[in-house]
């Protein structure tokens, strides 16, 4: 199972692959989020928040929360 915050979190304004959502852990290797969120087009940052879920910002001034899904992730 992943852990938002034990992944690095990645994604490309620059290639054809536009608004993807990776994410890498020392253990478990890479994962391509985009099926299950959908892209997010000119992504600028990310962050965790206090409610422990990551958000994504986007260059278009939008934030998006990423919330888990019982039993996705695995």
């Amino acid at each position: 199972a992943y852990e938002i915050k034990e992944c690095d979190w990645s994604s490309d304004v620059c290639s054809s692959d536009l608004g993807f959502l990776r994410s890498v852990t020392r253990d478990s290797g890479g994962r391509d989020w985009t099926a299950d969120t959908g892209t997010v087009a000119s992504v600028s940052s990310f962050g965790i928040g206090g409610d422990g879920e990551l958000y994504v910002l986007s260059l278009s001034g939008s934030v998006y929360k990423l919330v888990r899904v019982s039993g996705a992730g695995a």
